[in-house]
């Protein structure tokens, strides 16, 4: 059964490295999606995150565990 999760957070990501940071996790995030066939979009602004996914919920919660 597909299951999707929105949610918000906020980032504290030092202002020095955020740039990098940001484009890490975007890396990391995208393989690892690929891998559990998880769909979604992130948005970053203002130091605040806000995520959908969708996928199998077992892959889904793999994601935010």
């Amino acid at each position: 059964m597909t299951y999707q999760l929105c949610y918000a957070s906020q980032a504290k990501l030092a202002s020095e490295t955020r740039l990098q940071d940001l484009r890490d996790i975007l890396s990391e995030a995208r393989d690892f999606n690929v891998k559990l066939k998880i769909k979604g979009v992130s948005c970053y602004a203002d130091s605040c995150f806000f995520q959908c996914l969708e996928g199998e919920q077992d892959s889904v919660f793999k994601l935010i565990e």
